[in-house]
């Protein structure tokens, strides 16, 4: 067995093996320790963020109209919406400029 594993189990399937990717949590006794939600850690594209957004938009639009005396001012959800999405979208600009130019 490996002097750096920190299991106390000698039959680990990992042992050996090159492990990729990112810890999302340990588990030390009954205790478990998340790093960050699993939702947070995916990687999404921007143009999957603007298909997400699109259809929260489609989505906002049919809830107003579905409604026979909806207020007109209501559709400025749809306008909320499409600002949330672009503002979720450049949040991470910054973070993907520094991983692939290594600056910051």
């Amino acid at each position: 067995m490996p002097e750096n594993i920190k299991s106390k189990s000698s039959n680990s399937p990992f042992i050996g093996r090159e492990l990729t990717g990112k810890v999302a949590g340990i588990i030390n006794g009954d205790k478990i320790s998340l790093a960050k939600s699993l939702f947070m850690q995916l990687r999404l594209s921007p143009a999957i963020k603007g298909l997400i957004t699109a259809v929260l938009m489609i989505a906002v639009a049919l809830v107003i109209d579905a409604k026979e005396a909806a207020d007109p001012r209501l559709q400025y959800l749809i306008f909320i919406v499409y600002g949330a999405g672009i503002i979720w979208t450049l949040a991470e600009f910054p973070a993907i400029c520094c991983l692939h130019r290594k600056i910051c």
